[in-house]
């Protein structure tokens, strides 16, 4: 048994192998592959709200698609909450910044519209259940997307952030077995972005000059201790961080500093495609369920901190579920250090 302390955030997690053994006598169902009656698939259209966005091969806008971005259909989001719908530049009563009022010693309830924007981004018009059945063309499509996407959100001012993130699998959260992602952009920075910014601003003011961005300083130890590295391309690598919270937990950052997504260049987009491809393919073959979230972290819209984050995307294989200790403390305990999972995936990869 080990704690390893998060460089990013300063939370601790427990890795405890030797729970790996555990018996375990409950199984999470599939979802259901509602093939004939999905509402994602060509010709199917009228069965969702009309396309905010619709590219075809070529990522030119057109009706013959092959990626839609249409609103969800159940946002946890919404423009039409006060506040959004209206012409203001900012939420009325938001707070910007979600800390604690207990220092006034007074204990309050606060609440607001839950303004924002939810879409979901179908990742191919063809019914298919699994990433890895998605050819490098089409990978390359979706992140194209995603780029114009958060370029849309990020010209709102009433927004603060966006975060783009899959659930492929029943495991991971997913209701619809078709692919898909979802883009959610709130009028707040959320809490791990906002901690992730303090921790980044810290760095920056402690570091010796030119030590680059807290990602950089942090990829830089993981180049030189390689056992965490599962790939490492141009522009990107392709890491099992050091203090993982999940098994088979997946970083892929790019080498060059840069908190926004937006100013990725076409080569380096064309890059990061192929590396999250080949990432999603090799954890499907060497997990016995490819059930998983990712999430594609970015800088808030304006936030003077900004200028520190280093944007990247996490990748959450959900194989062992949060119980009663990490939902009673905050805490993680990981059945799977990060060095096995990383040579697993080395082997495993294209």
């Amino acid at each position: 048994m080990e704690f390893r302390k998060d460089p990013l955030t300063g939370n601790w997690v427990t890795f405890a192998p030797e729970r790996a053994s555990r018996p375990f006598e409950y199984t999470v169902s599939p979802a259901a592959d509602r093939l004939d009656s999905c509402p994602f698939c060509r010709g199917r259209e009228a069965l969702t709200p009309d396309a905010v966005l619709q590219l075809d091969k070529t990522a030119s806008p057109s009706d013959d698609w092959s990626v839609r971005v249409i609103p969800n259909r159940y946002p946890a989001f919404t423009s039409s909450a006060a506040g959004v719908s209206g012409q203001s530049s900012t939420v009325a009563g938001f707070p910007q910044r979600q800390d604690s009022d207990v220092e006034s010693g007074v204990v309050d309830f606060e609440s607001s519209p839950g303004a924002g924007r939810h879409e979901v981004l179908i990742e191919s018009p063809e019914h298919c259940s699994s990433m890895s059945a998605i050819d490098a063309a089409q990978f390359h499509l979706i992140v194209n997307c995603y780029q114009q996407r958060l370029l849309s959100f990020k010209n709102d001012q009433r927004l603060a952030h966006a975060v783009i993130f899959k659930n492929q699998g029943a495991a991971a959260g997913a209701s619809l077995t078709h692919v898909h992602s979802q883009i959610v952009a709130t009028p707040f920075v959320p809490k791990t972005i906002d901690e992730e910014l303090d921790a980044a601003v810290r760095f920056r003011k402690d570091a010796a000059p030119h030590s680059g961005s807290l990602w950089s300083a942090l990829l830089v130890r993981e180049l030189r201790a390689a056992t965490r590295i599962v790939n490492e391309s141009e522009s990107f690598v392709v890491l099992c961080p050091f203090a993982s919270r999940f098994p088979y937990e997946t970083w892929l950052i790019p080498k060059r500093h840069d908190p926004e997504f937006t100013n990725v260049t076409c080569d380096e987009l064309r890059e990061f495609s192929e590396q999250l491809r080949n990432t999603l393919t090799a954890l499907e073959r060497t997990l016995p369920v490819p059930a998983f979230n990712f999430a594609l972290c970015v800088a808030p819209f304006r936030d003077v901190r900004s200028e520190a984050y280093h944007w990247h995307l996490k990748v959450t294989p959900r194989i062992a579920g949060i119980a009663g200790f990490e939902l009673g403390t905050g805490s993680w305990i990981n059945i799977v250090l990060p060095e096995h999972a990383a040579a697993a995936l080395r082997s495993a990869w294209s």
